[in-house]
């Protein structure tokens, strides 16, 4: 498969993964504004979405090439995310911004 329909959909995957918490939120709390400290882990794993994905789609069967390229995005996000909150909880860490 086309390698920027792969690079699409993972930025599809990252994308939604990012904004579905804040829409959730949203919804929730309707005068919640977006704050651009949750830049930081879409633009990491868009990052290593791209230094992976070249090694990855060429392992891969023709027909799981689109789905499975979302699901990497979702799932690197997630990563990132959950270690950027991680890192908030580190006491020596606090004091960065």
């Amino acid at each position: 498969m086309n390698i920027v329909v792969i690079y699409i959909f993972c930025i599809l995957g990252i994308v939604s993964r990012t904004l579905l918490p804040f829409f959730q939120t949203l919804r929730d709390e309707p005068n919640t504004k977006w704050d651009n400290k949750f830049l930081v882990p879409p633009v990491a794993s868009l990052v290593i979405n791209l230094m992976i994905a070249p090694f990855v789609f060429r392992e891969l069967p023709a027909g799981a090439d689109w789905i499975t390229a979302y699901i990497i995005g979702w799932g690197v996000q997630d990563i990132c995310r959950e270690v950027a909150k991680s890192a908030g909880n580190i006491p020596a860490l606090n004091g960065l911004k």
